[in-house]
């Protein structure tokens, strides 16, 4: 937990807002869906839980501990419901989160994907160097520049940020200003923060410019014209080509110390708290390239084939996918589904604690997978 008991409940949407910033909803690739997948915006929480799926035993969970949000990384659903009964699990589910008064929040494959997420942490502790997606996402984003006179900069560069602006990487509050001569008449029906009617002004300005995500365009310019002196600010929004993306899911690149194939397993059943993992394909005896990706890489199994690395490492494979390994050359370290999924909870309220400090945050990893090792 991140704090003690006892601090001032914050509104879902505050959260929510936080978590679409660190994690954005466009490199969700597989729920359509909102994510706010029940639940009331406006509502106020005391706390949350995080949890990679949802199991009765979670909500259980929250109820108990009087969690009002439940984060989790597989949505609950993924297509529009036609009905919610107590008799299938979904509905079982759903039922018991509205009588415990508790709101579900889906993250889906934007903790995996975002750079910093689970895929990059994951191939970074593996060893894993120089890595790239496996499947890129080209990242929406805004030049977003906004001309304020100076003495109101600072006051205007808080609220963007606040909003979703600055964000780069690992960086956040990213902006730049430049100075110059804002010019302007304002006209018989006009209402000037600066300067008289009809008359010519010259005002020392700053030029504030910031990245924004598409998601948060909207926002960014809503928090600026609320915290901006003039009636009418000048503004620009410019959309961004990277051709270099950085976010996507998985990651490849090169074990800079080019392991045996047993070290390298030991590596990973250290890194995944496993005793054992499972093999698929002809091991190699050195391991130089790799890919890793979260969960499952069944839908991602043509591009690591192109891209000719010598060992994957992921959660599962269905198994048409495991005889096409067979005799390609690559070799496939299943470390198990749920295990690679274990960092999601970490990735989440490490999130939220530097950002909501004072938003108790509980974690919980409860195996969902319902068969047993014998």
């Amino acid at each position: 937990m991140n704090k003690s008991e006892g601090n001032a409940p914050l509104a879902i949407d505050r959260i929510v807002t936080t978590l679409d910033i660190v994690a954005p909803p466009e490199l969700d690739l597989f729920n359509p869906l909102p994510r706010l997948q029940m639940g009331d915006r406006s509502a106020n929480v005391s706390k949350v839980l995080v949890c990679t799926t949802v199991s009765t035993g979670t909500i259980d969970r929250a109820i108990a501990e009087g969690a009002g949000l439940l984060i989790c990384q597989e949505p609950l659903f993924t297509e529009p419901l036609e009905s919610v009964t107590y008799d299938d699990p979904i509905g079982t589910r759903l039922t018991r989160l509205i009588q415990g008064g508790i709101a579900l929040f889906a993250l889906g494959t934007s903790a995996q994907a975002v750079r910093g997420g689970l895929d990059d942490t994951t191939a970074a502790a593996l060893g894993i160097m120089g890595t790239e997606p496996i499947l890129p996402i080209p990242a929406d984003r805004y030049k977003f520049v906004v001309f304020v006179p100076t003495e109101h900069c600072e006051s205007v560069r808080q609220s963007i940020c606040r909003a979703g602006a600055g964000a780069i990487g690992d960086y956040t509050d990213c902006t730049f200003r430049t100075s110059g001569t804002g010019t302007f008449t304002p006209q018989a029906g006009a209402d000037p923060f600066i300067g008289s009617k009809e008359q010519f002004e010259e005002v020392a300005e700053q030029r504030l410019e910031s990245i924004v995500p598409a998601h948060r365009l909207q926002a960014v310019v809503t928090a600026m014209l609320d915290a901006h002196p003039y009636e009418e600010p000048a503004y620009d929004a410019y959309p961004l080509h990277d051709p270099r993306p950085s976010e996507g899911l998985g990651r490849m690149g090169q074990l800079e110390s080019e392991p045996g194939f047993d070290a390298f397993v030991q590596t990973v059943k250290t890194f995944f708290s496993i005793s054992q993992v499972e093999c698929v394909g002809t091991p190699p005896t050195k391991v130089s390239r790799t890919a890793y990706i979260t969960a499952d890489a069944s839908f991602l199994l043509e591009d690591i084939l192109a891209a000719e690395v010598d060992v994957l490492v992921t959660g599962s494979l269905d198994p048409k996918d495991r005889q096409a390994i067979s005799g390609s050359g690559l070799c496939a370290i299943l470390a198990g589904f749920h295990e690679t999924q274990r960092g999601f909870s970490g990735f989440v309220a490490d999130a939220l604690g530097r950002t909501l400090p004072n938003l108790p945050v509980l974690t919980d990893y409860t195996d969902p997978s319902p068969s047993t090792t014998l």
